[in-house]
């Protein structure tokens, strides 16, 4: 049976959602970062960066959340995440790269800006160029979604609910991603997927959007 290893609210609630929608057995396993059970080394075997998720299917042991969720997503592709053919495939392997390089990459900097700067100036400045680019970012997903339903065309992919996460991730903020009008829409599409549902209460999770 598949085995994800999570932290209520982290970066498997991508991979946890491909899950459900899969339908296939899995098992999930809980990790204790507070204690430090990340870094213990049964933990970094399978995440040699101490760092949710960790995925082990058999023989296959991985991390990195867009790795796992696409990983996921191919070797079952009878549950329609991964798009057939182009122009919407193209689509979906372009905005998986983009939201887990720097759509991520982007939220972390505004989360954790002590892990890139010293000094309170310095880490407030990497803060607000975050939420710059934060912005920027949310305007082309915006108008992505312009003229279709989802981020590749009419069906739900693997992109959406490795976008869902990043909205999640990024409701408190100044300017949250329901703020667009047209994000604010798919916002509730997604809200009410039942892969999205059933993952949010196994993990505990509360809506709590912005508006």
């Amino acid at each position: 049976m598949i085995r994800l290893y999570y932290v209520p609210g982290g970066a498997n609630m991508v991979v946890h959602a491909v899950l459900e929608h899969i339908g296939t057995p899995y098992e999930l396993k809980p990790v204790n970062s507070d204690s430090g059970e990340t870094q213990s080394e049964e933990f970094l075997e399978l995440s040699p960066d101490g760092r949710v998720p960790a995925l082990v299917d058999g023989r296959v042991i991985m991390h990195e959340s867009s790795a796992i969720a696409m990983y996921l997503a191919d070797r079952f592709s009878d549950a329609g995440l991964v798009p057939d053919i182009d122009p919407d495939r193209s689509r979906y392997y372009l905005w998986m790269v983009l939201l887990g390089n720097t759509v991520e990459e982007a939220l972390l900097r505004w989360y954790h800006p002590d892990d890139y700067v010293v000094g309170a100036p310095e880490q407030a400045a990497v803060k607000l160029a975050a939420e710059v680019r934060l912005t920027e970012l949310w305007g082309r997903v915006d108008d992505a979604l312009d003229d279709r339903s989802y981020l590749t065309g009419n069906t739900m992919t693997t992109a959406d609910l490795m976008l869902f996460m990043l909205c999640f991730w990024s409701r408190r903020m100044k300017m949250p991603p329901s703020r667009w009008d047209n994000i604010s829409t798919w916002l509730q599409d997604m809200q009410d997927q039942e892969c999205i549902r059933a993952m949010m209460s196994q993990e505990g999770l509360a809506w709590g959007f912005a508006s």
